[in-house]
């Protein structure tokens, strides 16, 4: 009955440890330092996943946390890495919440800007190009490009640097926030070569608007008129003399509306 004891069977263990000089700290120390490496190999994977779907332009999630592609491709991944599938095994702290997933694809976004800064920085000067938009929650904001000329190739790349929410779209307030994004970017004001917009008197405006502010400062910045915008005026000029294809654009945009202004209609549309 002693030698079943809890008592005996830990002085054994402590004996033993005795004899053979072993130190039990650096045992502790050993088994940290491998569960450690474990976990940044799976942290390490972890990341590896949302940058190649963030590259390959697929969704981390679906309908289900279950059926995410996220959670997928680690469980495939993890048939090949037993640190990745004791990661996931674990009931709490397996950093794939949405929280940590977005922070994650946060500072791998922050690391694209900073090579496309790099590069821009390289090739001194550059355009702005912006447009006013609302997203699905009808908030007014901005979308805000840069585009730039390598010096090498001389070929033209344009970069999408975000969007930006404005509470309002007058010059004065769209001046503040160029010279704010252009500040966190760490880009030179005075680089600017080009500005970019739509025909909006707020913007395109040779007195007050937005392009004059920024001539305020840097004359050399051109103002090109947008040609998408223009594409799209032209287009919708033609389309009104053209009575068939008003007719039936027309039709279209008033049966969409028709659909979408009733559940039940909307409803039926799906399922037939």
């Amino acid at each position: 009955m002693h030698e079943n004891s809890e008592l005996h069977k830990t002085n054994v263990v402590k004996n033993s440890f005795i004899k053979t000089n072993a130190n039990i700290y650096a045992q502790i120390s050993d088994s940290h330092k491998k569960s450690m490496e474990e976990s940044r190999l799976a942290l390490d994977k972890i990341i590896s996943s949302v940058f190649f779907l963030a590259k390959q332009g697929l969704a981390l999630r679906r309908h289900t946390d279950e059926s995410a592609n996220l959670n997928q491709l680690l469980k495939l991944r993890s048939e090949d890495s037993t640190e990745l599938n004791n990661w996931l095994g674990r009931t709490k702290y397996k950093w794939i919440s949405h929280d940590i997933i977005n922070e994650i694809l946060s500072m791998l976004s922050l690391e694209v800007i900073r090579n496309i800064i790099k590069q821009i920085k390289e090739n001194t000067f550059y355009a702005i190009l912006l447009d006013e938009t609302s997203d699905i929650t009808v908030k007014e904001q901005i979308s805000f490009c840069l585009r730039t000329v390598d010096k090498e190739s001389l070929e033209i790349e344009e970069y999408f640097m975000g969007f930006y929410e404005t509470p309002k779209t007058d010059s004065d307030t769209l001046f503040k926030i160029v010279k704010d994004i252009l500040c966190r970017l760490e880009l030179d004001f005075y680089n600017i070569r080009g500005q970019c917009f739509d025909g909006a008197s707020n913007v395109s405006g040779i007195h007050k608007g937005l392009l004059a502010r920024i001539k305020e400062i840097e004359p050399r910045a051109l103002f090109v008129h947008c040609q998408a915008h223009s594409l799209n005026l032209v287009t919708q000029d033609s389309m009104r003399n053209v009575k068939n294809a008003r007719d039936v654009l027309n039709f279209i945009r008033e049966l969409i509306t028709f659909i979408k202004q009733s559940p039940k209609r909307l409803s039926w549309f799906k399922t037939n």
